[in-house]
């Protein structure tokens, strides 16, 4: 990131409300980066039931400014399961917040952490298709994948 000016005025026309625009390109890259990382959740998802793919959630929480110290306050994007969400089956139709006779949010649990869990034939067709490993650790590879890749973009978003 550089900051090419020709003279005084244009540098002062360059920084004027930086402190404003700088949070809010980060917010949004924030915000994006939150969203990239719930579609390839969803990718990593074993293919049995669209209900935890549905329930993988972005929730973003803007910052209020400052806070009462002349803090900047922080914006938050959460990539989350909703543990309420609905099930859907294959058939499409909706059932109880219940697949494998556990809720969502447990099931999701159990998948996560590989808990007494084996891929079914379906997830092996997603893994031939894709060429992605799907199954344990869905949420937290993702984090981890587009979040190396968000980090290192970030400077290159900024525009002072």
């Amino acid at each position: 990131m550089s900051l090419d000016v020709d003279g005084f005025d244009q540098l002062i026309a360059r920084l004027t409300n930086i402190e404003q625009r700088i949070p809010n390109q980060i917010g949004a890259h924030l915000a994006h980066t939150a969203v990239e990382i719930q579609a390839l959740a969803k990718k990593f998802v074993p293919e049995l039931f669209t209900g935890l793919m549905e329930a993988i959630k972005v929730k973003i929480v803007p910052g209020q400014g400052r806070d009462w110290r002349g803090r900047f306050t922080y914006k938050v994007a959460e990539v989350y399961v909703d543990n309420q969400a609905p099930s859907f089956g294959r058939d499409g139709q909706q059932r109880i917040v219940k697949e494998h006779g556990v809720v969502v949010g447990e099931y999701a649990y159990w998948i996560h952490e590989d808990l007494t869990y084996g891929l079914g034939f379906r997830s092996y067709e997603k893994m031939s298709q894709s060429g992605l490993e799907v199954g344990p650790k869905f949420l937290s590879r993702a984090v981890q994948e587009v979040g190396e890749k968000s980090i290192a973009g970030l400077f290159s978003t900024l525009k002072l």
